[in-house]
């Protein structure tokens, strides 16, 4: 996979920022004509999207996402919500896909936060209806030479959650090489509550989610930095784990067949 696209931090002023879009090749789009929530004494319709597909290298740019694909297929919900009229249905993503998921913005006087992330060659994430019945992301499928890596705060004396803060030491980062990851998807609690309303009803904000249940099969290679004086590797077959838990399990030799 091409991890060379450019890594940035999310800051408190970029909360509002819309979600742009570039591609080099096409853009096909499936309209329908929706109620005007706007106006809807007047029975009137008005079009919007119901599929884009973009072909050749596309970029899309958010206030807590970063993706870069060769090809991307979206889906979306047009929810009939005044709050969130339209939402992210289906992501599918193919070629040298790169996604930079960006945490809450730290507070001003903190060091910006590495973004957590995912390099693949076949991305797909998959939404539930929430309470509201806008969609949200449930579930998230990698293929083909996945690297996934997430950062955590540095303490001492770490049991679980609990440990000092140490702030002027790097972070800790877990990094996980597989062929195949899958993972469920939960929301993260808030802690934002200050956050502008865009940047709650934001249909890829993909940063205000974490993964309840993960799963790396077919060999999985687990790197963990900033744990020890050295780099701390393990091999298996599987890996699975339970991140709100900080439970995890290796199966396996790394060769044993799936």
């Amino acid at each position: 996979a091409n991890a060379s696209e450019p890594a940035r931090t999310a800051s408190a002023d970029e909360a509002a920022k819309p979600l742009t879009v570039a591609f080099d090749k096409s853009l096909d789009l499936d309209l329908i004509n929706i109620s005007d929530l706007k106006h809807p004494d007047k029975k009137a319709t008005v079009p919007a999207v119901r599929e884009a597909v973009f072909s050749g290298r596309m970029k899309l740019d958010g206030p807590t996402l970063q993706f870069a694909a060769n090809q991307l297929d979206v889906r979306i919900a047009n929810t009939r919500n005044p709050a969130a009229p339209q939402a992210l249905e289906h992501l599918l993503a193919t070629g040298d896909v790169v996604v930079h998921s960006f945490r809450n913005a730290a507070a001003p006087s903190a060091k910006p936060a590495q973004p957590d992330g995912i390099t693949a060659q076949r991305f797909e994430l998959q939404t539930t209806p929430g309470a509201d019945g806008v969609p949200v992301p449930s579930r998230m499928l990698a293929d083909g030479d996945v690297t996934a890596w997430n950062y955590r705060p540095y303490k001492t004396g770490e049991t679980g959650a609990a440990g000092k803060a140490e702030p002027d030491k790097p972070e800790r980062k877990q990094t996980v090489y597989a062929p195949h990851i899958a993972a469920a998807l939960s929301p993260k609690p808030r802690t934002d509550t200050g956050a502008s309303p865009a940047s709650k009803t934001t249909s890829l904000a993909l940063g205000d989610f974490q993964a309840s249940h993960f799963q790396a099969t077919g060999g999985v290679r687990i790197e963990l930095e900033n744990y020890a004086k050295r780099l701390i590797i393990a091999t298996a077959s599987t890996f699975d784990a339970t991140p709100p838990t900080n439970q995890a399990v290796l199966n396996g030799a790394p060769n044993a067949p799936a």
